[in-house]
């Protein structure tokens, strides 16, 4: 239910309506298309209850394309893209964090709308599945969308050790040195983890990485990257 303090936004009106009366708002997603099995009534009976947005996997593989925990993955099913087709006209936001990478290809190629991935941290600095390559990096900025960054220690550093916002930054320099400076902002997964940071424990910390990137970037470009990069994107493929 809205209320001064805290509403959920469903079109394209709601959300600039929560930015300009500087309202707390939050667009519903799900996370694996799992519980669709192969079903378009049920994506549009999720719509109807307000989703917005979905992850077409988790790790694991469903009816619509591979996990990118899956050891030989392929990309999307045809049912997979009748889900993606169906989310363009719906206005939903499609998330390509977990999907192997012959499903990200797959949903590039296929989406006529931005996508996002709203976790995933660069593979080239930590190597894991769930990052991104600089190649997909550069689609997504290429296909208009937006990468969060995630905070899951083993997708920011390689080796086992305490983790710091620092290295977390490591990844944000690297997508903007890609050309990402549009397209970039943060994923958490709080309540995916169970290791956090040395310096930034849950979101009652985020003031220490807003510290952290003024003393690196102009407040125009943390601007961008803390709200500016997702409203953009959101406000694109919403309705």
């Amino acid at each position: 239910m809205a209320s001064d303090k805290f509403r959920p936004i469903f079109t394209k009106a709601d959300l600039a309506e929560c930015v300009l009366k500087g309202q707390k708002g939050a667009i519903l997603f799900v996370e694996g298309a799992h519980a669709l099995e192969e079903s378009l009534v049920l994506l549009r009976t999720w719509f109807r209850l307000g989703v917005r947005g979905m992850t077409l996997t988790w790790n694991h593989g469903n009816a619509l394309a591979s996990g990118n925990g899956e050891p030989n993955p392929g990309g999307l099913t045809s049912f997979g893209r009748e889900v993606i087709e169906e989310m363009n006209r719906l206005g939903m936001i499609i998330d390509v964090s977990h999907l192997a990478d012959p499903g990200f290809w797959d949903v590039l190629e296929c989406s006529k709308a931005p996508v996002i991935a709203s976790h995933s941290n660069v593979r080239s600095i930590c190597n894991h599945s769930r990052n991104l390559t600089d190649d997909q990096i550069q689609a997504l900025i290429a296909k208009d969308g937006a990468i969060g960054l995630t905070f899951v220690d083993f997708f920011t550093v390689p080796e086992k050790r305490t983790v710091w916002i620092d290295d977390l930054l490591r990844h944000l320099d690297h997508i903007c040195a890609l050309g990402g400076v549009d397209h970039v902002g943060f994923g958490s997964d709080f309540d995916g983890i169970t290791e956090t940071f040395g310096d930034m424990s849950s979101a009652a910390d985020y003031s220490q990485l807003l510290e952290s990137l003024l003393k690196r970037y102009k407040e125009a470009k943390v601007l961008k990257f803390v709200q500016g990069n997702w409203l953009r994107v959101f406000g694109n493929v919403l309705q």
